[in-house]
């Protein structure tokens, strides 16, 4: 049977092995810890490497260009995608006024889409634009074009007005057929005096660009327009009169096309 002593020195012993392994484990936690930590951390932080250059390229096995991402000019980017070396198949391109390109392997046909300001448009041309839809100015418009890229068929549909205009090949001549503006000008006063009449009436109730004014010698019949730019307001003076003489007038409102509404009751004034 061992000794009291040699039972307490082991005992001793042994205690002090257990205690040292357990610090080791101790700080083998706390450093898997830490690491643990780390890798988390790196994981969330977001990547903020920033890459300049005035042009990417991406190339294919053989070295050709398949795509390129370039700046075309100050704050408008371009991104290309080519077919071959140098035929582009698709081109977008942003900015302010951004657009998109795409084309048909083979041919010269293209289809473009594009918007700015005051325009938004898609046009399908072959070697000359052959149609294009669009919306300008808040009209809707569908235009067809000859070969040579001449206007053929012009069609435009607002929500006060439509028209259908055909044109020769030459666009030397045309056909227009269509409704006028629904609201016309109302209530034309005309007031005359030596040398001048003064012409004031109610503006129409559709959204018009602005006036014409019609005069004419006879009543109801006649008229010739008077003004030489389209009239902003509602009223109109007309110096070119003669003394002894009655003067019959007609106003007309304009579209942003350029169609006239039906003419306006008609108004008279007699020159002293």
């Amino acid at each position: 049977m061992p000794t009291p002593e040699f039972s307490l020195e082991a005992l001793a012993s042994r205690v002090a092995e257990l205690e040292a392994q357990n610090r080791r484990l101790k700080k083998a936690g706390i450093a898997s810890f830490i690491v643990a930590a780390a890798v988390i951390a790196m994981g969330q932080a977001p990547a903020k490497k920033v890459i300049e250059a005035n042009e990417f390229v991406l190339q294919d096995a053989s070295g050709k260009t398949r795509a390129r991402l370039s700046m075309e000019m100050k704050d408008k980017p371009a991104l290309t995608f080519f077919r071959d070396q140098a035929t582009p198949a698709a081109s977008f391109v942003g900015g302010d006024e951004p657009f998109l390109l795409l084309t048909r392997a083979g041919t010269t046909e293209q289809v473009q889409l594009g918007v700015n300001k005051e325009f938004v448009g898609l046009a399908i041309y072959e070697k000359e634009i052959s149609a294009g839809l669009s919306l300008q100015n808040g009209v809707p418009g569908l235009d067809l074009f000859y070969e040579n890229g001449k206007p053929h068929v012009t069609l435009t549909a607002s929500s006060t007005d439509s028209y259908l205009t055909m044109f020769d090949p030459d666009s030397k001549t045309s056909l227009s057929m269509g409704v006028p503006p629904s609201g016309g000008v109302f209530q034309l006063q005309a007031s005359g005096k030596k040398h001048a009449v003064t012409l004031n009436w109610k503006g129409s109730t559709s959204h018009v660009a602005g006036y014409n004014v019609y005069r004419s010698m006879t009543p109801g019949d006649n008229y010739a327009r008077i003004n030489t730019s389209l009239v902003l307001g509602l009223t109109y003076t007309d110096n070119t009169v003669e003394s002894g003489k009655t003067y019959y007038y007609a106003t007309r409102a304009v579209d942003a096309r350029g169609h006239e509404s039906v003419n306006s009751n008609e108004a008279s004034a007699a020159i002293p």
